[in-house]
C-alpha cells in the first residue's frame, strides 16, 4: 500500500477523480432543487470617440442632430439558467430589472435583437427622465429562454451595472463579463502591489527549488534523503514529503499561467448559441418612466 502511495501518478488521478466526483455532486445537487437562476453576460466595444479624447480637430459625432462624446456598443446576453420558470410578475415594481450606466451618460438606442422564443414578449425601454437607464420586462423565461440585448450609448464605461429585485431568487439577475487584456493586466499590478513583488520572488523560488528536487532521479533524491538521520520509514516519508511539496510547488509556478485562463472561461458562462445568430429587430425608442 505504502508503495503504491509513493508512486508519482497515484496522486494525480486521486486529485482527478476527486474534482470529478465534485462537479458531479454539484449538478446532482442543483437538479434537485428546481428554481430559476437568471443570468446575464455583458460585452462591448467602444464604435467612435470625439475630439475630447484626443482625436483631430474638426471631428464631431452627431447623433439626430446632436453632438455626443463617443459611441458605444454593449451586447447582453440575458438567459434563465436555471431548471424552472422565471415569471416576469416576479419582478417588484418598487425595484425593476434594469440596466444602468453612470447618470452622466445616455442609452442612444436599446433593442432586443434576437430572442430564443418570441412568446417571452421580453422587451427594454430607455427611460425618458434618467436615459442612461433601461428597465427590462418579460412575460416568462422557461428554462434556456433568453435574448440578445444590445444597446448603443454615449458612456465610456463598456458594462453596465445590472440592478432590481426578483421574487424568489435573492441574487436576482447574476452579471458576468469578459474583461479586456489590459483590465487583466490592471487587476495582476494590484495584487503585485498589495502583496509585493518581493515577497513573490521569494514564494516562486522556493516553489522552484521544491520541483526541481522532486523531479531528481531516483538514486540523486536518494542521496539526499539518506543525509537525514532516522529509521527506513522516516526517510521514505520525507520522500513522499518531497514529492508532495514538488507537486504544490508545480502548482503555484504554473498558477499566474493558468488563473487568468480559468477566470476568463468562469467570466463567460455558456448561454444559448442560438442567440449568436443575427437578426434586426427594430430599436426601442425612450419611453416615460
Amino acid at each position: 500500500m505504502l508503495e503504491l502511495l509513493d508512486q508519482g501518478w497515484f496522486g494525480s488521478v486521486v486529485g482527478i477523480l476527486g474534482l470529478a466526483l465534485a462537479v458531479i455532486g454539484l449538478r446532482a445537487y442543483r437538479a434537485s432543487k428546481a428554481s430559476p437562476y437568471p443570468r446575464c453576460h455583458l460585452d462591448g466595444f467602444r464604435l467612435a470617440r470625439g475630439v475630447d479624447e484626443d482625436l483631430a480637430a474638426g471631428v464631431k459625432i452627431v447623433f439626430r442632430g446632436e453632438d455626443i462624446p463617443r459611441v458605444t456598443v454593449t451586447r447582453a446576453f440575458l438567459w434563465n439558467d436555471g431548471n424552472a420558470t422565471l415569471l416576469g410578475a416576479q419582478i417588484v415594481p418598487e425595484d425593476p430589472v434594469r440596466f444602468e450606466f453612470p447618470g452622466e451618460d445616455r442609452i442612444l438606442e436599446a433593442r432586443v435583437a434576437v430572442s430564443t422564443r418570441s412568446v417571452n414578449k421580453v422587451s427594454v425601454k430607455i427611460q425618458e427622465r434618467t436615459p442612461h437607464v433601461a428597465l427590462l420586462d418579460f412575460d416568462f423565461l422557461d428554462p434556456m429562454d433568453g435574448v440578445r440585448i444590445e444597446f448603443v450609448h454615449t458612456s465610456k464605461e463598456r458594462i453596465p451595472r445590472v440592478r432590481g429585485t426578483i421574487r424568489g431568487v435573492p441574487r436576482g439577475v447574476v452579471a458576468t463579463y469578459v474583461r479586456t487584456s489590459t483590465e487583466f493586466s490592471q487587476a495582476h499590478a494590484h495584487v503585485l502591489d498589495q502583496v509585493g513583488a518581493g515577497l513573490w520572488g521569494v514564494i516562486f523560488s522556493l516553489a522552484a527549488c521544491a520541483v526541481f528536487i522532486a523531479i531528481l532521479p531516483a538514486h540523486d533524491l536518494g542521496r539526499i534523503v539518506n543525509a537525514f538521520p532516522g529509521t527506513a520509514a522516516d526517510k521514505r516519508d520525507l520522500r513522499m514529503m518531497i514529492k508532495f511539496f514538488g507537486f504544490v510547488g508545480a502548482i503555484m509556478l504554473l498558477a499566474p499561467l493558468i488563473l487568468p485562463h480559468i477566470q476568463r472561461r468562469l467570466s463567460c458562462p455558456v448561454y444559448p448559441r442560438s442567440l449568436d445568430r443575427d437578426v434586426d429587430v427594430p430599436a426601442s425608442n425612450p419611453g416615460s418612466s
